[in-house]
């Protein structure tokens, strides 16, 4: 019949009847980034004699619930903090040379979003998945920044807040009947923002205005875990 045929074929080979996440299943996860830098008259390219040190760290929890087989929604946080000490570091380009010294910024930022997401199981244990994430976030930060000009600091406290609509796609893999790997990354991504400022705690200062991208890149994967239950 034409079922065997196409079994035959090797087409019913992309589908399974063992679902990745199967109706009424629920999944928590997540990951967790930290990065370090320490420089000590590092010289790239046209920037030379840089010296800094900062780290960054982030960190997004998630939580779905199976509607139907392969079919979820769920919820998501997220926390990023990052800081960046730079000592001193210069511009020598086309006789024209730029210093900077004594810039130090630290930034706090919060999210939270709602998304849905569709599985495709490949093979026939139900292991291995590709899945498409559509998610509406919100997030907002803080940051402080000062740096040194003409022998003087100069500083500036910083908050914004952002409304974003992403499609994020991913893979996803059963180690074990309960605990998945999981790696995903944003190609498409929409949001409307503000940014206020207020500068040596006198002069003030804002900014907004809609945002769109459309990219794979491969070095900002995102790679977790997740655990069904």
């Amino acid at each position: 019949d034409a079922r065997a045929d196409r079994k035959d074929r090797g087409v019913a080979s992309l589908t399974s009847e063992n679902p990745h996440l199967a109706k009424g299943e629920m999944m928590i996860g997540g990951n967790v980034a930290y990065s370090m830098h320490n420089n000590d008259t590092y010289r790239v390219l046209i920037i030379e004699n840089v010296s800094s040190q900062g780290y960054n760290v982030s960190a997004k929890p998630f939580f779905l619930y199976a509607l139907a087989d392969d079919l979820a929604v769920g919820v998501s946080g997220l926390y990023k903090r990052g800081l960046t000490d730079l000592k001193s570091a210069g511009v020598s380009l086309m006789g024209t040379e730029l210093k900077l010294e004594d810039f130090y910024s630290i930034s706090n930022k919060w999210g939270a979003g709602v998304f849905g997401r569709k599985y495709l199981v490949l093979g026939h244990s139900g292991r291995f998945a590709l899945f498409v994430d559509v998610e509406l976030n919100f997030s907002c930060s803080q940051s402080k920044i000062s740096s040194r000009q003409n022998n003087q600091i100069i500083g500036t406290y910083q908050t914004d807040w952002w409304i974003g609509l992403g499609v994020n796609p991913g893979i996803s893999f059963y180690i074990t009947d309960n605990f998945a790997l999981q790696a995903g990354v944003g190609i498409l991504n929409f949001g409307v923002g503000r940014i206020n400022q207020v500068h040596n705690q006198v002069a003030r200062g804002s900014a907004s205005g809609f945002r769109a991208s459309y990219a794979v890149d491969l070095l900002a994967m995102n790679i977790g875990v997740a655990f069904r239950f």
